[in-house]
C-alpha cells in the first residue's frame, strides 16, 4: 500500500473547489447513515440526492447541483458541508494539501 505524503499538508480553506470537482461515491450504509441524518427515507434520498445515471446497485453518487455537491453550501465566501457530522468517508478522509491542484487553486482565492 503506498503511503500518503502529508508533508505538505495544511488546514482546510473552505473554499469548495474539491467539492467541486469530485462526486462522492457511497456505500449502501453511508446513504442510510445521511437518509437517517435528514430525516428522510433511503427511498426518498435516493431519489433526492443521489445520481440516477450512476448504474451501480451496490453504492451510490451523490448528485451534482450547479456543478458543486448538492451538500456544499456558502456562507459568505466560505464553503461548508450540509452533512459535516456525517459526510461520507472520500469527503472525511480528504487531506487537504498543497500538493493537491483543487488546494492550489483555493489557495490562490485568498
Amino acid at each position: 500500500m503506498e503511503k500518503l505524503n502529508t508533508s505538505h499538508s495544511m488546514s482546510c480553506l473552505r473554499c469548495g473547489i474539491c467539492c467541486t470537482r469530485h462526486q462522492s461515491i457511497v456505500s449502501f450504509e453511508e446513504a442510510q447513515r445521511i437518509a437517517s441524518y435528514l430525516g428522510i427515507t433511503m427511498h426518498d434520498w435516493v431519489k433526492a440526492y443521489s445520481d440516477q445515471k450512476w448504474p451501480s446497485d451496490n453504492n451510490y453518487l451523490i448528485r451534482h447541483v450547479d456543478s458543486a455537491c448538492i451538500f456544499l453550501k456558502y456562507d459568505k465566501d466560505m464553503s461548508y458541508c450540509d452533512i459535516q457530522s456525517c459526510k461520507p468517508s472520500c469527503c472525511a478522509d480528504w487531506i487537504p494539501s498543497l500538493e493537491k491542484k483543487e488546494c492550489r487553486q483555493g489557495l490562490s482565492k485568498y
